[in-house]
C-alpha cells in the first residue's frame, strides 16, 4: 500500500512540474509579444512626435 501511495505523489508530482513548466512557457511567450507590442506602440509615438 506504501509503495502505490509513493508511485501516487511521485506521479502527482511530476505532473505538477509538467503543468508549472507549461505555464512559465506560456507567460515567457506572452512577455515577449507584450515587449514587442510596447516597442511598436513606443516606435508609434515617437514618429507621431516628430512628425
Amino acid at each position: 500500500m506504501t509503495a502505490a501511495a509513493a508511485f501516487f505523489f511521485a506521479g502527482r508530482a511530476l505532473i505538477m512540474l509538467a503543468g508549472l513548466c507549461a505555464l512559465g512557457v506560456i507567460v515567457r511567450q506572452f512577455q515577449l509579444y507584450a515587449d514587442k507590442a510596447i516597442d511598436a506602440l513606443l516606435m508609434g509615438e515617437g514618429e507621431d512626435v516628430r512628425s
